[in-house]
């Protein structure tokens, strides 16, 4: 993680930006959902989300609205620990992703019928649970086209050729 001073870094700005950028992404989404089914857009959109099975929907239209030739994404971590490296001022393609968390929540205990436990005191019984929860979060990532290093392997079967007798 790249380090940064502290003691100028605002967390209410930062969540504020966070923010804006995931409002400016719904919006894009919402435009690339309703395009998607103009025309011959269906069609082009198919092609593109087989080249990128791993995706969300969702990121698959973000990624082919910033980036409509791309064919192989990673992060930039990703490219990384593949021996690829993002090349200098390319600009990210952004994307959604997951940002799980737990949370603790003191919650009336249940019997088995699922009726709220009752203490002597006649008050119902409490106790915490972890609570676990997906929330998203905009990152950077890289097409192939958007960094150096060395050929990457094929991967499935090479094209054919031969001659009919």
């Amino acid at each position: 993680m790249a380090d940064f001073d502290k003691s100028t870094f605002d967390p209410k700005a930062a969540a504020e930006a966070r923010k804006k950028e995931m409002d400016q992404m719904a919006e894009k989404l919402e435009t690339g959902v309703k395009d998607v089914f103009r025309g011959e857009n269906y069609k082009a959109y198919l092609d593109f989300c087989a080249k990128m099975p791993r995706y969300s929907v969702n990121n698959q239209i973000l990624i082919m609205m910033q980036k409509p030739d791309a064919t192989l994404v990673q992060s930039y971590t990703g490219w990384k620990k593949m021996g690829h490296f993002v090349k200098k001022d390319e600009k990210g393609i952004r994307i959604l992703a997951p940002d799980p968390f737990k949370l603790e929540k003191e919650l009336e205990k249940l019997d088995e019928a699922g009726k709220v436990i009752l203490g002597k005191d006649g008050e119902a019984v409490k106790e915490k649970v972890e609570i676990n929860l997906t929330a998203f979060k905009p990152v950077s990532t890289f097409d192939i086209s958007q960094t150096e290093g060395e050929p990457l392997p094929s991967i499935g079967v090479d094209e054919l050729t031969g001659t009919y007798s």
